[in-house]
Protein backbone atom coordinates (compact mmCIF):
# COMPACT_ATOMS: atom_id res chain seq x y z
CA UNK A 1 0.00 0.00 0.00
CA UNK A 2 1.25 3.37 -0.92
CA UNK A 3 2.15 5.92 1.70
CA UNK A 4 -0.04 9.08 1.49
CA UNK A 5 1.20 12.09 3.38
CA UNK A 6 -1.62 14.32 4.38
CA UNK A 7 -2.16 17.64 2.34
CA UNK A 8 -2.43 19.67 5.77
CA UNK A 9 1.59 17.95 6.55
CA UNK A 10 2.59 19.69 3.28
CA UNK A 11 1.54 23.01 4.00
CA UNK A 12 2.09 22.91 7.85
CA UNK A 13 6.40 22.00 6.39
CA UNK A 14 6.03 24.67 3.58
CA UNK A 15 5.01 27.10 6.41
CA UNK A 16 7.64 25.79 8.51
CA UNK A 17 10.75 25.93 5.76
CA UNK A 18 9.50 29.64 4.84
CA UNK A 19 9.76 30.58 8.56
CA UNK A 20 12.69 29.07 9.38
CA UNK A 21 14.23 31.08 6.13
CA UNK A 22 13.11 34.29 7.36
CA UNK A 23 14.55 33.97 10.42
CA UNK A 24 18.18 33.23 8.96
CA UNK A 25 17.27 36.50 7.16
CA UNK A 26 16.83 38.69 9.84
CA UNK A 27 20.14 37.39 11.70
CA UNK A 28 22.47 38.60 8.76
CA UNK A 29 20.63 42.11 8.91
CA UNK A 30 21.53 42.35 12.74
CA UNK A 31 24.89 41.07 12.06
CA UNK A 32 25.85 43.69 9.44
CA UNK A 33 28.75 45.96 10.19
CA UNK A 34 29.05 49.43 10.63
CA UNK A 35 27.37 52.30 8.24
CA UNK A 36 29.71 53.26 5.69
CA UNK A 37 27.97 56.76 3.73
CA UNK A 38 29.74 57.11 0.41
CA UNK A 39 29.34 58.98 -2.15
CA UNK A 40 27.87 58.34 -5.62
CA UNK A 41 30.32 59.15 -8.29
CA UNK A 42 29.29 62.02 -10.70
CA UNK A 43 30.11 61.90 -14.13
CA UNK A 44 32.74 64.62 -14.62
CA UNK A 45 33.11 65.58 -11.48
CA UNK A 46 36.14 68.05 -10.78
CA UNK A 47 35.31 70.55 -7.82
CA UNK A 48 36.50 69.67 -4.39
CA UNK A 49 36.22 71.12 -1.41
CA UNK A 50 38.94 72.34 0.45
CA UNK A 51 38.59 72.98 3.83
CA UNK A 52 40.38 71.09 6.09
CA UNK A 53 38.96 68.64 9.76
CA UNK A 54 41.67 67.13 12.02
CA UNK A 55 40.43 65.33 14.79
CA UNK A 56 40.10 60.97 15.91
CA UNK A 57 37.93 58.85 14.57
CA UNK A 58 35.57 56.65 16.18
CA UNK A 59 33.23 54.17 15.96
CA UNK A 60 29.90 55.36 17.96
CA UNK A 61 26.66 53.17 17.79
CA UNK A 62 27.53 51.78 14.04
CA UNK A 63 28.36 54.74 12.83
CA UNK A 64 32.07 56.13 11.96
CA UNK A 65 32.49 59.94 13.29
CA UNK A 66 35.34 62.17 13.66
CA UNK A 67 35.86 63.97 17.17
CA UNK A 68 36.90 67.33 15.81
CA UNK A 69 40.36 68.79 17.22
CA UNK A 70 39.24 72.25 17.74
CA UNK A 71 35.49 71.67 19.48
CA UNK A 72 34.88 68.06 20.38
CA UNK A 73 31.76 68.17 18.08
CA UNK A 74 31.08 64.22 16.44
CA UNK A 75 31.41 64.86 12.66
CA UNK A 76 29.84 62.26 10.42
CA UNK A 77 32.47 61.39 6.93
CA UNK A 78 30.51 60.72 3.78
CA UNK A 79 33.41 58.98 1.86
CA UNK A 80 34.48 59.14 -1.71
CA UNK A 81 32.96 56.33 -3.89
CA UNK A 82 36.14 53.83 -3.95
CA UNK A 83 36.62 53.58 0.47
CA UNK A 84 35.71 50.86 2.08
CA UNK A 85 36.69 49.84 5.16
CA UNK A 86 37.90 46.43 7.17
CA UNK A 87 38.33 44.73 10.41
CA UNK A 88 41.42 43.88 11.51
CA UNK A 89 42.97 41.02 13.85
CA UNK A 90 43.14 43.42 17.13
CA UNK A 91 39.29 44.67 16.53
CA UNK A 92 40.28 48.23 15.26
CA UNK A 93 38.53 49.28 11.83
CA UNK A 94 40.83 50.86 9.23
CA UNK A 95 39.46 52.89 6.46
CA UNK A 96 40.64 51.85 2.97
CA UNK A 97 41.38 53.91 -0.21
CA UNK A 98 40.93 52.70 -3.74
CA UNK A 99 43.88 51.01 -3.94
CA UNK A 100 43.30 48.98 -0.97
CA UNK A 101 46.01 51.12 1.51
CA UNK A 102 45.36 52.43 5.22
CA UNK A 103 44.19 55.86 5.52
CA UNK A 104 42.62 56.03 8.55
CA UNK A 105 41.59 54.10 11.80
CA UNK A 106 39.66 54.11 14.78
CA UNK A 107 40.76 55.46 17.68
CA UNK A 108 43.21 57.52 15.79
CA UNK A 109 44.07 60.78 14.63
CA UNK A 110 43.09 61.44 11.73
CA UNK A 111 43.13 64.68 9.23
CA UNK A 112 41.01 65.39 6.04
CA UNK A 113 39.84 68.13 3.25
CA UNK A 114 36.67 68.41 2.18
CA UNK A 115 33.92 70.83 3.68
CA UNK A 116 30.68 70.39 6.21
CA UNK A 117 27.75 70.07 5.66
CA UNK A 118 24.52 70.25 7.86
CA UNK A 119 21.71 70.04 5.89
CA UNK A 120 21.30 66.41 4.78
CA UNK A 121 18.52 67.56 1.89
CA UNK A 122 21.59 68.88 0.71
CA UNK A 123 23.17 65.50 -0.21
CA UNK A 124 19.70 64.05 -1.63
CA UNK A 125 21.01 62.23 -4.96
CA UNK A 126 24.43 62.28 -3.86
CA UNK A 127 24.90 59.63 -1.15
CA UNK A 128 24.21 55.49 -1.69
CA UNK A 129 21.36 54.62 0.04
CA UNK A 130 20.12 58.06 0.15
CA UNK A 131 19.48 60.45 2.76
CA UNK A 132 16.87 58.89 4.46
CA UNK A 133 19.11 55.95 5.54
CA UNK A 134 21.38 58.35 6.04
CA UNK A 135 19.75 60.56 8.61
CA UNK A 136 18.25 57.30 10.47
CA UNK A 137 21.65 55.77 10.70
CA UNK A 138 24.37 58.78 11.21
CA UNK A 139 23.42 62.01 12.62
CA UNK A 140 24.48 65.77 11.05
CA UNK A 141 26.47 67.60 11.12
CA UNK A 142 28.49 65.30 7.76
CA UNK A 143 31.97 65.68 6.09
CA UNK A 144 32.29 65.32 2.82
CA UNK A 145 35.68 64.15 2.50
CA UNK A 146 38.06 65.74 -0.64
CA UNK A 147 41.29 63.55 -1.84
CA UNK A 148 43.51 64.58 1.18
CA UNK A 149 43.44 61.75 4.04
CA UNK A 150 45.72 60.32 6.51
CA UNK A 151 46.41 58.80 9.73
CA UNK A 152 48.08 61.97 12.66
CA UNK A 153 50.61 59.70 14.09
CA UNK A 154 50.17 60.14 17.87
CA UNK A 155 52.56 61.71 20.33
CA UNK A 156 53.85 59.94 23.22
CA UNK A 157 52.54 61.44 26.56
CA UNK A 158 53.75 60.28 30.34
CA UNK A 159 52.58 60.95 33.93
CA UNK A 160 54.53 63.17 35.55
CA UNK A 161 55.52 60.07 38.16
CA UNK A 162 56.41 58.50 35.01
CA UNK A 163 58.69 60.76 33.62
CA UNK A 164 60.52 61.27 36.79
CA UNK A 165 61.04 57.95 37.14
CA UNK A 166 62.77 57.73 33.29
CA UNK A 167 64.66 61.09 34.36
CA UNK A 168 68.09 60.26 34.70
CA UNK A 169 67.63 58.35 30.67
CA UNK A 170 66.16 61.82 29.94
CA UNK A 171 69.23 63.61 30.68
CA UNK A 172 71.64 61.11 29.64
CA UNK A 173 70.59 62.02 26.19
CA UNK A 174 69.91 65.62 26.50
CA UNK A 175 73.48 66.93 25.64
CA UNK A 176 73.88 64.73 22.49
CA UNK A 177 70.48 65.44 20.45
CA UNK A 178 70.10 69.06 19.49
CA UNK A 179 66.31 70.25 20.71
CA UNK A 180 65.61 66.82 22.90
CA UNK A 181 62.34 66.86 24.00
CA UNK A 182 59.54 64.53 25.12
CA UNK A 183 56.94 65.88 22.78
CA UNK A 184 59.24 65.11 19.41
CA UNK A 185 58.59 61.32 19.88
CA UNK A 186 55.53 59.90 17.65
CA UNK A 187 54.25 56.63 16.89
CA UNK A 188 56.46 54.84 14.55
CA UNK A 189 54.76 51.02 14.90
CA UNK A 190 52.13 49.63 16.64
CA UNK A 191 51.45 45.88 17.20
CA UNK A 192 49.42 42.69 18.77
CA UNK A 193 51.62 40.10 21.02
CA UNK A 194 50.24 36.77 19.60
CA UNK A 195 51.13 35.23 23.21
CA UNK A 196 53.11 35.50 25.89
CA UNK A 197 56.60 32.94 25.96
CA UNK A 198 56.17 31.32 29.31
CA UNK A 199 59.19 29.67 30.86
CA UNK A 200 61.21 29.34 34.39
CA UNK A 201 63.63 32.30 35.17
CA UNK A 202 65.39 29.55 37.04
CA UNK A 203 68.89 29.71 34.75
CA UNK A 204 68.74 33.28 33.94
CA UNK A 205 70.23 35.51 36.43
CA UNK A 206 69.37 34.65 39.96
CA UNK A 207 67.05 36.94 41.89
CA UNK A 208 69.26 36.90 44.60
CA UNK A 209 72.50 38.31 42.90
CA UNK A 210 70.62 40.87 41.30
CA UNK A 211 71.25 44.80 42.15
CA UNK A 212 68.32 46.79 43.43
CA UNK A 213 68.72 48.90 40.61
CA UNK A 214 67.41 45.83 38.10
CA UNK A 215 64.21 45.45 39.86
CA UNK A 216 61.65 47.43 38.12
CA UNK A 217 58.40 46.39 40.28
CA UNK A 218 54.67 46.72 39.53
CA UNK A 219 52.24 47.93 41.94
CA UNK A 220 51.63 45.87 44.56
CA UNK A 221 55.46 44.29 44.26
CA UNK A 222 54.22 40.67 42.59
CA UNK A 223 55.81 41.17 39.21
CA UNK A 224 59.24 42.53 38.05
CA UNK A 225 59.82 44.19 34.75
CA UNK A 226 63.21 42.60 33.43
CA UNK A 227 65.01 44.32 30.90
CA UNK A 228 68.48 43.70 31.83
CA UNK A 229 69.01 39.96 32.94
CA UNK A 230 69.08 38.36 29.10
CA UNK A 231 71.44 41.52 28.49
CA UNK A 232 73.99 40.22 30.35
CA UNK A 233 76.89 37.11 30.10
CA UNK A 234 76.98 35.72 33.70
CA UNK A 235 80.44 33.56 35.57
CA UNK A 236 79.67 32.19 38.82
CA UNK A 237 82.60 33.16 41.01
CA UNK A 238 83.81 31.08 43.55
CA UNK A 239 81.52 31.93 46.82
CA UNK A 240 79.32 30.76 44.61
CA UNK A 241 77.74 34.45 43.32
CA UNK A 242 77.63 35.24 39.77
CA UNK A 243 78.99 38.97 37.93
CA UNK A 244 78.81 40.29 34.94
CA UNK A 245 81.85 38.19 32.43
CA UNK A 246 80.17 40.23 29.23
CA UNK A 247 76.99 41.60 27.06
CA UNK A 248 74.94 39.88 25.05
CA UNK A 249 73.96 40.66 21.56
CA UNK A 250 70.55 40.12 22.16
CA UNK A 251 67.77 42.19 24.00
CA UNK A 252 64.56 40.79 26.01
CA UNK A 253 61.87 42.79 27.99
CA UNK A 254 59.85 40.27 30.34
CA UNK A 255 57.65 40.10 33.30
CA UNK A 256 58.58 38.07 35.90
CA UNK A 257 55.63 36.61 38.18
CA UNK A 258 57.75 36.54 41.82
CA UNK A 259 55.44 34.57 43.58
CA UNK A 260 55.05 31.70 40.60
CA UNK A 261 58.92 31.50 39.67
CA UNK A 262 57.29 32.50 36.11
CA UNK A 263 58.76 34.72 33.47
CA UNK A 264 56.89 35.67 30.28
CA UNK A 265 58.73 37.04 26.98
CA UNK A 266 57.47 40.69 26.06
CA UNK A 267 59.21 41.78 23.87
CA UNK A 268 62.90 40.18 21.90
CA UNK A 269 65.28 41.66 19.73
CA UNK A 270 68.86 41.41 18.40
CA UNK A 271 71.17 44.04 17.66
CA UNK A 272 69.18 46.94 17.06
CA UNK A 273 67.06 47.39 20.06
CA UNK A 274 68.59 47.97 23.50
CA UNK A 275 66.18 48.03 26.49
CA UNK A 276 67.92 50.64 28.67
CA UNK A 277 65.27 51.84 31.26
CA UNK A 278 61.82 51.02 32.36
CA UNK A 279 58.82 51.78 34.85
CA UNK A 280 54.66 50.67 35.56
CA UNK A 281 52.19 53.35 34.64
CA UNK A 282 49.81 50.78 36.07
CA UNK A 283 49.17 47.24 36.93
CA UNK A 284 48.95 46.91 33.21
CA UNK A 285 50.92 49.41 31.92
CA UNK A 286 54.71 49.18 31.07
CA UNK A 287 57.05 51.70 29.72
CA UNK A 288 60.73 50.89 28.54
CA UNK A 289 62.89 53.44 27.21
CA UNK A 290 65.89 52.40 24.83
CA UNK A 291 67.60 52.53 21.53
CA UNK A 292 66.10 51.24 18.16
CA UNK A 293 67.95 50.90 14.82
CA UNK A 294 66.16 52.70 12.28
CA UNK A 295 66.34 51.96 8.63
CA UNK A 296 69.02 53.82 8.04
CA UNK A 297 71.52 51.82 10.48
CA UNK A 298 71.49 55.00 12.67
CA UNK A 299 69.90 54.23 16.58
CA UNK A 300 67.47 56.85 17.42
CA UNK A 301 66.07 57.21 21.07
CA UNK A 302 62.51 54.94 21.74
CA UNK A 303 60.01 54.10 23.85
CA UNK A 304 57.60 51.38 24.08
CA UNK A 305 54.31 51.19 25.73
CA UNK A 306 52.88 47.77 26.41
CA UNK A 307 49.40 46.73 27.61
CA UNK A 308 49.59 43.77 29.07
CA UNK A 309 45.75 43.14 29.28
CA UNK A 310 45.33 43.74 25.96
CA UNK A 311 49.02 42.22 24.67
CA UNK A 312 49.78 45.83 22.57
CA UNK A 313 52.21 47.57 21.87
CA UNK A 314 52.96 51.15 20.51
CA UNK A 315 56.80 52.04 19.52
CA UNK A 316 57.66 55.72 19.69
CA UNK A 317 61.00 57.31 18.08
CA UNK A 318 62.66 60.21 18.16
CA UNK A 319 63.20 61.77 14.82
CA UNK A 320 66.81 62.77 15.23
CA UNK A 321 69.05 59.77 15.57
CA UNK A 322 72.45 59.61 17.72
CA UNK A 323 75.95 60.42 16.95
CA UNK A 324 77.18 57.29 14.93
CA UNK A 325 79.57 56.73 15.92
CA UNK A 326 78.28 57.33 19.92
CA UNK A 327 80.89 56.22 22.64
CA UNK A 328 78.44 56.27 25.64
CA UNK A 329 76.45 53.54 26.76
CA UNK A 330 73.36 54.39 29.42
CA UNK A 331 73.04 50.93 30.88
CA UNK A 332 77.04 50.04 31.56
CA UNK A 333 77.67 53.59 33.10
CA UNK A 334 73.90 53.77 35.30
CA UNK A 335 72.80 49.96 35.64
CA UNK A 336 75.86 47.57 35.27
CA UNK A 337 78.06 49.57 37.01
CA UNK A 338 76.81 48.43 40.40
CA UNK A 339 76.56 44.73 38.98
CA UNK A 340 80.55 44.64 39.43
Amino acid sequence: MKNRTPLFVLIALALLLAYCGQQIESTDVQTEGPYFPRRIAQPGETAQMEALLIGKLLLINNCFRIQSEGSNELITPIWPPDFDYQLTTDSTFVILNAAGNEVARTNAGIRLSGGEIRDAQALEGQIEGGVPKLLLSCPVPYWVVGEEISVVEPKISLTPEARNQLESWFNFYAPHIEDWRLSAFSLSNRWKIDSLLEVPFADIFPLKDRPDNWMIYAPGGRFNLDIYARDVIMQKNDDGTQTIYGMSPDSEAAIEDLDRGIRQRLLFCGTPCRFEDGYWEDAQTVVIAGLHQGDEQFFHPTIWRIKLDELTVQQFTYPTPLPDPFPFNYTQEFIYESAG
